[in-house]
């Protein structure tokens, strides 16, 4: 599994069984009219629930089979926002949506153990809260608010003084068993 930032929220997950462009930005992603475009395969994740006529889009909760990724998108309370869990190569990947929800335990039980948590980076208490009653393997702060929010999270994850990289290429085998890794993407 490769992850990399589109900017802001946006992420492209690539698989060896298809793509995944997560929260995309009509304003920045489009080539025209505002209309979201994606490479050929390729399903675009939305963050709130959307009219479509495209079977490449999900917005709406459910739970999804796409060429051996299973995909739940899970609605929060009254809010119009998708937080989306993703299982693929042996791997479950939790991708919350901006603002950060405050999950029950009812919804943390549905959400259950994950190995990669995708998380904006915009309030470093509930990012706390979220990853010590999650307790992944690998958290990847994305940048949601503004740079000082951005710095305050990734330093409460542990990752101060981390490089940016391009892109965080993750396979089940390489996950950390008794550690957590943190990664910063570039925007």
């Amino acid at each position: 599994m490769k992850i990399q930032s589109q900017g802001g929220t946006s992420l492209l997950i690539e698989t060896q069984n298809g793509s995944l462009l997560l929260f995309p930005d009509p304003s920045t992603s489009s080539g025209q009219g505002g209309k979201v475009k994606a490479g050929e395969g390729t399903r675009i994740l939305f963050d709130t629930p959307k009219e479509s006529d495209s079977a490449n889009e999900l917005s709406w909760p459910g739970e999804y089979d796409y060429n051996g990724i299973s995909i739940r998108a899970m609605g929060k309370g009254d809010t119009d926002q998708i937080q989306y869990i993703v299982s693929v190569e042996d791997m479950r990947c939790g991708i919350m949506n901006s603002p950060l929800p405050e999950f029950t335990e009812a919804e943390e039980g549905l959400i259950g153990d994950l190995d990669i948590l995708v998380i904006p980076a915009e309030d470093a208490k509930k990012v706390q809260k979220i990853i010590e009653d999650i307790d992944p393997r690998v958290v990847i702060p994305v940048r949601a608010k503004d740079e000082k929010a951005y710095r305050d999270v990734v330093a409460a994850c542990g990752g101060k003084d981390l490089e940016e990289v391009k892109e965080v290429k993750l396979k089940k085998s390489t996950l950390p068993t008794d550690t957590r890794e943190v990664y910063v993407l570039k925007s």
